[in-house]
């Protein structure tokens, strides 16, 4: 009679997923890292005053953590994609509750700039993999459903984080609101390590691991993962640049096509979010008009991101995003024509803005989606990564460039180049984007 080996006992630290738990514990780490980019604005006001400066000198740490979030994307997604999407995560979540803790010893602003700099990228790192992972632990239709609940919780930590902000900073002081949100990484970490597996992508091919593998695809309800063989067989594995290289050489149509949907949807989003209270108040609205209408964009794109979310799986991922980039494009075109015509109306205004936030929030959903199902397993993580960069780069120019165009040409022509912008994208998903997604990644 053959023998039977035994079957092997999960590790202290294996996850015991469930697929709710799974994307719950990792809507709550998405939720963190919006925590995280709130903190110091938030607390910029009393740091200053504590220090006796002027806000002005916040400005640099504040600037630090942007730029530190747009390298870490893409090195935290070839970390993903090298040692696995766990680990990555893992050690991201502990080094960022370490650098929020390390912030609050800073006595001047440089020693604000080096931790908070350095959370930007482990920020960056965790929220790469994290988007990775999360579209690999559903199936293939749920995945734009649970990539719309992950790009809504961003907004809802920033609002948690702000309305313990105004509860703990008048009470117990910056360093304690510091403390705090610091000490919530230790929760947040084990219920991770309990109920986050390692990515089903990553398990197939390991040739050691294929126990863990069998317990997590059954635990999510998942169907085997196809595997090259000579990955599967533990043959070495090229290099993750090659293997990138590789997916460009199938497909750059696909990549570069992303890449631009990345860059135009963070310009309008960036521009808007940046310039738009600035215009409203050169067309002779009230400063604080101009600076209250941005909730109404913000709130609606809470609640549109996972109507957007429903609209994928009822229409399909590309009709729908082209809906929504079309609809940011009127919506562009509205705020053009309210300046061109000198409407001065609040409520016209506020009719509009609604609708920019849903379309904006589609359009972002979409371009996660899409990108879960361009780039194959092996470089999902920093193909994700590097696609945000760039639309991070798109959203830096943005953010410079929208004043000189409001000061120079008006907001009528800075509203009317976002219609462009955003009606291009719509017609490039809808006509021109295309189907197929680039072929597995190999040697090349």
């Amino acid at each position: 009679m053959e023998a039977v080996a035994p079957r092997s006992a999960p590790r202290l630290f294996e996850a015991r997923p469930g697929t709710v738990a799974t994307v719950a514990t990792l809507l709550v780490l998405f939720a963190y890292s919006g925590a995280f980019i709130q903190l110091l604005p938030l607390a910029a006001t009393p740091i200053a005053a504590d220090w006796k400066l002027p806000a002005t000198a916040m400005a640099t740490p504040m600037a630090a953590v942007l730029i530190g979030s747009g390298l870490g994307t893409v090195l935290g997604g070839a970390i993903a994609d090298t040692l696995g999407r766990r680990r990555s995560i893992g050690a991201s979540l502990f080094l960022l509750g370490f650098c929020i803790a390390a912030a609050r010893f800073a006595t001047a602003p440089i020693g604000l700039t080096v931790p908070m700099f350095a959370g930007g990228p482990v920020m960056g790192a965790m929220y790469a993999a994290a988007m990775a992972l999360v579209a690999e632990v559903v199936t293939d239709a749920r995945r734009p459903l649970v990539i719309s609940f992950t790009v809504a919780s961003l907004p809802v930590g920033l609002g948690l984080c702000s309305l313990a902000a105004s509860a703990i900073l008048p009470a117990l002081g910056w360093r304690a609101f510091f403390d705090i949100v610091a000490l919530l990484a230790i929760p947040a970490f084990f219920a991770f390590a309990w109920f986050v597996p390692e990515s089903p992508n990553f398990l197939a091919r390991s040739p050691t691991r294929q126990e863990e593998y069998r317990r997590t695809i059954a635990r999510l309800g998942l169907m085997p993962v196809a595997v090259d063989a000579a990955q599967h067989d533990g043959h070495p594995r090229a290099s993750l640049f090659k293997r990138f290289s590789a997916v460009m050489r199938a497909n750059p149509r696909v990549v570069f096509g992303i890449w631009g949907l990345f860059c135009g949807c963070y310009v309008f989003g960036n521009a808007i979010l940046g310039w738009l209270p600035t215009a409203l108040t050169g067309l002779g609205f009230s400063v604080s008009f101009a600076s209250g209408a941005l909730s109404a964009w913000s709130m609606a794109s809470m609640i549109g991101t996972p109507l957007a979310g429903w609209c994928f799986l009822r229409f399909g991922v590309r009709r729908a995003a082209a809906a929504s980039a079309t609809l940011g494009g009127l919506v562009a075109l509205g705020l053009a024509l309210v300046a061109r015509q000198g409407i001065t109306s609040e409520w016209v205004v506020l009719a509009i803005l609604p609708l920019g936030g849903i379309a904006s929030a589609g359009a972002v959903t979409a371009l996660y989606t899409l990108a879960a199902e361009a780039y194959p397993p092996e470089v999902r993580a920093v193909g994700m990564g590097l696609s945000d960069a760039v639309g991070r780069v798109g959203g830096t120019v943005a953010a410079f460039s929208g004043i000189y165009i409001i000061t120079g040409s008006g907001p009528a022509v800075f509203f009317g180049l976002l219609c462009l912008l955003m009606l291009a994208v719509g017609a490039y998903l809808l006509w021109l984007h295309p189907e197929s997604a680039p072929a597995p990644a190999g040697e090349g």
